[in-house]
């Protein structure tokens, strides 16, 4: 994959990359979500939610940023 985005990179567009980074950051939202509400050390757990929220958040700020 980081072989072809080097090769593709000067193809992508802004939105081409703001796309990217929401589809990652939905990726991690759904990811951090399942994990810290399997797991069953709190420390662990609260940990998985602020990352949850990070990304959460970073999602909200992309979808604004989107142009159009």
């Amino acid at each position: 994959m980081k072989h072809y985005f080097n090769k593709k990179h000067q193809e992508l567009k802004v939105t081409d990359l703001l796309n990217l980074a929401r589809d990652l950051e939905s990726s991690l939202v759904e990811k951090h979500r399942t994990f810290f509400i399997k797991v069953m050390d709190p420390q662990i757990g609260k940990l998985l939610e602020s990352l949850n929220l990070s990304d959460e958040s970073h999602l909200r700020k992309l979808e604004d940023f989107q142009p159009g």
